[in-house]
């Protein structure tokens, strides 16, 4: 490869900053352009990879401490936590009302003071008119069978 100087006038001889492309292109064969252009692009990755290394050695000097897999964190899985929810754990008042209905009939009364001896808990100030309402329900899924003004009997 040969390399050549070009002077400017009234200067030691050196090479010039950037060469026009004619002067390239005059001076320097093909192969030899192609060598420039490979030495340089290896100058270039020779230097990202010189900063990238000094940038992962900051980094591990600043983690002295490496986590074991027994600290590593233990996460929460999705959908339904195990175990009976809430919901699962406390019996409908539509539950309720089959198990306190029987073969004999019973007033709406008497089938409230049944399902709260039971301990159905309801946080409504009329909770006989829920029952009366669900009692509704009952029927027309033909669960119960209402025989008499305020009488029902499971069917």
């Amino acid at each position: 490869m040969t390399f050549q100087f070009f002077l400017k006038k009234g200067r030691e001889p050196k090479m010039v900053d950037k060469p026009s492309s004619e002067t390239i292109l005059t001076t320097y064969s093909f192969d030899e352009l192609l060598n420039l252009v490979k030495m340089k692009a290896e100058k270039l990755v020779d230097e990202q990879l010189a900063g990238v290394k000094k940038y992962l050695e900051s980094l591990s000097v600043e983690e002295k401490e490496t986590p074991t897999i027994t600290e590593k964190p233990v996460r929460k899985k999705a959908g339904r936590p195990v175990g009976k929810t809430q919901s699962e754990k406390k019996m409908t008042l539509g539950a309720h009302l089959l198990e306190v209905l029987g073969s004999e009939p019973k007033k709406v009364d008497e089938i409230m003071d049944a399902i709260l001896d039971r301990g159905y808990q309801t946080k409504s100030d009329n909770p006989k008119k829920i029952l009366q309402l669900e009692l509704g329900k009952q029927i027309k899924r033909k669960t119960i069978k209402k025989v008499g003004y305020g009488v029902y009997v499971r069917k």
